[in-house]
């Protein structure tokens, strides 16, 4: 393409701006955005790898006990150099003012943080963190943009990130990169989604981004092109082991193999979610449906079959599934699997239940399958998924172990463990949809954490 056609700057719509503080926001589309103009201690890549920013390197000194050792070449955008002042100033903010920090919970067990030299921090901690590395994963702010009450005392701040803020206004805010290959981006601000997705239609924006899954309806369905990336909400059953039948690989396994993930994610979802067997970033492959087979491991293991029921010792395969009642989709999905289990001949009944004894149940291990879900983490920690003695000695060995290629193969274990033994069935995960006009070129890889991992590649044809 001939320079000449390329423009001079990208569009990005979003709405509600609540506030440009990193540790303030509770915007998705504007944490992201922040990430642009403000580094991380450490940071995460596309592949969800640890790796350095404004720290080269960490190590443990014991269990409660992290040497920090920060870069000592990184500037803020006013030319003031980035020291160990700003992290601990950044971390007592949140401790003592921003509460409500979405990284609340990334500092609320630093019990102190000693500056040793300009470039060296050690924080000592009130209790063994397992993954405490991954709490760094923590945007800074520069100590003398703030007074001693927390108040910015600038009218524009800045980051020590590749992109800085250039004009902020109500309706739109501009940054800049001078090393880009589109040096000027504008996020434009909506009051409502409706008018955001007219603009974009119109071909006013470059990108937006959306969890709904419904947006054709919005946008149509030509003119730009869809990049669906997988999110945090991961939906999974969990299958009561002290249930006199579920506490029968056979019958665990044979549930899972009944269930046609495929079939939910298109009729509740419109396709538009990632079936996930297990809760780990990026691990996206899928448990088979399989119901031959299914059917097979229960008559193997002395079950037989007659009217579409299994009996085995004078007992009927009889399950109840319970769901929280309040979510229209979880209905839906849950009337589906009932379907999936009773071809197969598993008599099933759905439990309706209100959120609170839903909760109620969930925690009390009252019920025989339940249709749940969880945020998955940027850290390894898959304690919430199991209940069994073998599971608990395999996730004690992750959290104790540092070396991630080691800690990876004690992963695949787990994995293993559970397609064996099934202790709870993965089904799929919700996706964020970045929306990208069809005059929009570059390299688009992203993942929940980061969806501009290459935006200084991108560039928008007039």
């Amino acid at each position: 393409h001939k320079e000449e056609n390329i423009k001079n700057s990208i569009s990005i719509g979003i709405t509600n701006l609540d506030t440009l503080n990193p540790l303030l926001t509770k915007n998705k589309d504007v944490s992201y955005i922040l990430k642009l103009v403000y580094k991380p201690i450490l940071d995460i890549s596309k592949d969800f790898k640890l790796e350095p920013s404004l720290a080269n390197e960490y190590s443990k000194i014991d269990s409660k006990t992290y040497i920090v050792k920060l870069n000592d070449n990184i500037f803020w955008q006013d030319g003031k150099k980035f020291n160990a002042q700003d992290v601990v100033f950044t971390i007592n903010a949140i401790k003592k003012v921003w509460q409500d920090s979405i990284y609340y919970n990334n500092v609320k067990d630093i019990q102190e943080i000693l500056i040793i030299d300009e470039y060296t921090l050690k924080i000592s901690l009130s209790k063994e963190v397992p993954f405490f590395e991954y709490k760094l994963v923590l945007p800074i702010l520069p100590i003398n943009q703030y007074n001693e009450e927390y108040e910015l005392k600038v009218n524009i701040p800045c980051g020590t990130g590749d992109y800085a803020f250039k004009v902020i206004s109500d309706n739109k805010i501009t940054l800049f990169n001078g090393k880009a290959k589109t040096s000027v981006i504008n996020i434009i601000n909506y009051e409502r989604n409706q008018d955001m997705y007219s603009d974009f239609t119109k071909q006013k924006l470059d990108l937006i981004t959306t969890s709904n899954t419904e947006y054709e309806k919005y946008i149509g369905e030509i003119g730009y092109k869809g990049n669906i990336i997988q999110d945090r909400n991961f939906f999974y059953i969990l299958l009561n082991l002290d249930n006199k039948l579920l506490k029968n690989n056979v019958v665990r396994a044979s549930v899972n193999e009944a269930i046609n993930r495929k079939e939910i994610i298109n009729k509740v979802y419109k396709g538009k979610l990632l079936e996930m067997n297990f809760p780990k970033n990026n691990y996206l492959e899928s448990k088979n449906y399989n119901p031959n087979n299914a059917e097979q491991l229960l008559i193997n293991d002395g079950w037989s079959h007659k009217n579409n029921c299994w009996y085995k010792d004078g007992i009927k395969l009889t399950l109840t599934l319970s769901i929280n009642g309040e979510s229209e989709n979880n209905i839906k999905a849950a009337e589906i699997i009932k379907q999936q289990l009773e071809e197969l001949g598993i008599t099933t009944e759905v439990i309706m239940l209100n959120k609170s004894n839903y909760e109620f149940n969930l925690e009390n291990n009252d019920y025989d399958l339940i249709l749940t879900e969880s945020i998955l983490c940027l850290e390894p920690d898959y304690t919430k998924y199991f209940k069994s003695e073998s599971a608990n000695t395999i996730l004690y060995e992750i959290s104790q172990i540092e070396n991630e290629k080691i800690r990876e193969n004690k992963i695949d274990a787990l994995i293993n463990l559970n397609n064996e033994t099934v202790q709870f069935i993965g089904l799929y995960v919700d996706t964020t949809i970045l929306l990208l006009n069809k005059n929009l070129k570059g390299d688009f890889a992203a993942n929940w954490y980061n969806i501009f991992y290459n935006i200084d590649t991108w560039y928008s044809l007039n």
